[in-house]
């Protein structure tokens, strides 16, 4: 059927029409045969014992960004003998407009199966890893402007694109898993922004990777090719790797594992891999959503598969899966409780009581807060109705811009004259009974029922 990306009336291309144009247009006479497609007519072509991909683009793909993913084919195919990769033809790079304002473009033919096709077979977990990080790797350095867009499938608009089309997923708890999944990235965006960025495939998915006796073969569909987060290849590589698997985060260990033998992943990129991972999955869900609420038929093969781990880790310890990913970044994983424990015992007066000590699995052991939530390491969750700190909740992103922009200009006490204290008194007072007139400063809520008794 014809994409519904084209405006109406827009003519449908034919294998006929496909082989003339490739003859007429790029002289390799041969037979088409069609070829799947979301927003580009697609054919196979076969030429003189050799075979092609025909595509036919809309007007409005333009013919800068489709130059643009050339060169990143032609770029990782001359860059290394382990895998084959697309590639415009010797002598047949050229970009043709049609009379009706469509593209057309040929690249070479990759032989092999899509890795969703030979059952994503476990034993290729870390290979597809290595296959990622030969993929940065080549890109390493390359840049063009046309690949500075957004979309939906950019991780690095992932809390947008699920707030956005959420709502077209009709079951309410599972519209609650993507909700959650924006929450969270939400919270993390001052952390997640500071990533390092170059241009990447962007869709190292179980279709694209494709699979010839028993190895990893190739990577084809650049359609995704943008300048984004780095470490979005991998945790995009690392979803589709743990789709169907009895242990998902083994699977995501292992990609991790083969990215840094080929390139290097900074401790920030290891930390943002397993909420990456989560965030792939709830776009793709909510793109999928957004589909049949249009009456788009174009099928998502990984779907269900993307549903089942998707409710799969919703009950996952989140930080303690975080640190297995990073650990097999090669980054030290968390000390362990009784190690702290131990060094508290005799860096700290005995008189500093620990809560929950004698808790069937010992004192908490806590290791982020988010929002109105602490973890431990572990990842389980507790509802902190203890802390007198972070009354607005945990790492909010506002909160901690201001004290981030403060201690940068100054970190003092009372004793000396800043109008910001002052003004933070009165904004108190007008929030206050008016015989309530004036304001101290105390550190904790003990100091204060002291000196209100004083």
């Amino acid at each position: 059927p014809m994409p519904r990306h084209y405006p109406a009336g827009m003519p449908v291309v034919t294998t006929t029409q496909a082989a003339e144009l490739a003859a007429n247009y790029f002289g390799l006479v041969g037979t088409a045969t069609p070829l799947p497609g979301e927003i580009d007519d697609n054919f196979r072509l076969e030429s003189d014992g050799k075979a092609y991909v025909v595509r036919i683009s809309p007007a409005d793909t333009g013919a800068a960004i489709l130059a643009a993913r050339q060169f990143v084919m032609t770029r990782l195919a001359a860059s290394t003998m382990a895998y084959a990769f697309p590639a415009p033809p010797v002598g047949h790079e050229d970009i043709v407009s049609l009379p009706d304002g469509r593209l057309l473009t040929i690249v070479t033919w990759v032989d092999g199966v899509p890795y969703a096709e030979a059952d994503r077979p476990e034993d290729l977990s870390q290979d597809i890893g290595l296959l990622a990080g030969t993929v940065v790797r080549g890109l390493e350095g390359f840049d063009h402007p046309a690949l500075h867009y957004r979309d939906q499938w950019d991780l690095a608009d992932a809390h947008k694109t699920i707030r956005e089309l959420s709502p077209n997923i009709l079951l309410r708890g599972d519209r609650a898993i993507v909700e959650d999944v924006a929450d969270h990235l939400t919270v993390r965006a001052p952390l997640l922004e500071k990533l390092p960025k170059q241009v990447i495939h962007g869709d190292i998915n179980d279709l694209n990777v494709l699979v010839a006796d028993g190895e990893i073969a190739g990577l084809i569909d650049f359609g995704d090719t943008r300048h984004s987060w780095r470490i979005g290849e991998l945790a995009t590589a690392a979803t589709y790797a743990m789709l169907g698997k009895d242990d998902p985060i083994a699977a995501a260990e292992d990609v991790v594992t083969g990215y840094v033998e080929v390139t290097h992943a900074t401790r920030d990129e290891a930390e943002a891999i397993y909420d990456l991972i989560r965030a792939r999955l709830a776009v793709s869900v909510c793109v999928a959503a957004s589909r049949r609420h249009l009456g788009n038929d174009h099928h998502m093969v990984s779907e269900d598969d993307a549903w089942d781990l998707l409710e799969r880790l919703d009950y996952v310890d989140a930080i303690a899966a975080a640190a297995r990913l990073v650990a097999a970044a090669g980054y030290d994983a968390p000390e362990p409780t009784s190690s702290i424990r131990n060094r508290r015992d005799q860096a700290m007066g005995r008189a500093l009581s620990l809560s929950y000590s004698t808790s069937p699995s010992g004192p908490l052991h806590i290791v982020r807060g988010d929002g109105a939530y602490l973890y431990d390491t572990m990842g389980r969750r507790y509802l902190d109705c203890v802390n007198n700190v972070a009354h607005v909740g945990h790492a909010h992103p506002d909160v901690v811009a201001a004290a981030t922009d403060q201690m940068l200009l100054l970190n003092t006490n009372t004793r000396y004259l800043h109008d910001n204290v002052v003004t933070y008194a009165e904004r108190l007072l007008e929030e206050l009974p008016h015989h309530l007139d004036v304001v101290y400063f105390t550190n904790s809520g003990s100091e204060a029922n002291e000196l209100a008794l004083r």
